[in-house]
């Protein structure tokens, strides 16, 4: 086998080990770009804001130590997220045929974090909400449209994604070559 072949089953794991690093950078930089955003610039909303500790409501130099130390904590973790994620992808090393795929899947991880956690901490646990400087009246809106979004974020790497399964099941069935003895001819970059 050549430097330019790779059996069909090692060209899955490497799609999955490259969906998987470009989720979980995405992942870290839903996060600190909420974090960012939300919590720093647009002071929208704290970790804990509806916990009692709302940028609405009296601030005490208490409660924004404890909605600060919160807030740090979620941003350590996003770093973590883009850190590993980084690491994996590196790791996986994508090759540029793969880097318009790579970028879409780290577009759905950033999604994916925002459709959890917006799912999760606004509508479900009302931990806080997008925007808590609107009136109450508004926050489900502003919550609801975030969801939305988020979902909307993962869309287009959904979509490539059952294209090329497609595309790649109806040249297999096309040429025979389904069995796992078959080699796919990849681009080695030289």
């Amino acid at each position: 086998m050549s430097a330019s072949e790779i059996h069909p089953i090692e060209a899955r794991q490497s799609d999955r080990s490259l969906l998987r690093a470009a989720v979980i950078t995405g992942i870290g930089l839903g996060g600190l770009v909420d974090g960012i955003v939300f919590h720093q610039i647009l002071q929208w909303h704290h970790m804990l804001s509806r916990a009692g500790y709302s940028p609405t409501t009296l601030i005490t130099s208490h409660n924004l130590e404890i909605d600060t130390y919160w807030d740090g904590i979620f941003h350590v973790g996003s770093l973590l997220c883009l850190v590993i994620g980084l690491g994996l992808l590196w790791r996986a090393r994508a090759g540029a045929s793969q880097a318009k795929t790579t970028l879409l899947n780290i577009l759905a991880g950033f999604g994916l974090f925002n459709l959890v956690e917006g799912t999760i901490d606004h509508l479900l646990l009302g931990v806080h909400h997008v925007n808590e400087k609107v009136p109450n009246s508004e926050w489900l809106a502003w919550d609801s449209g975030f969801v939305i979004v988020s979902a909307a974020m993962m869309i287009p790497a959904i979509w490539i994604s059952v294209s090329q399964r497609r595309s790649t099941a109806s040249k297999s069935r096309a040429t025979g070559n389904s069995g796992p003895n078959n080699k796919l001819k990849i681009n080695s970059g030289g």
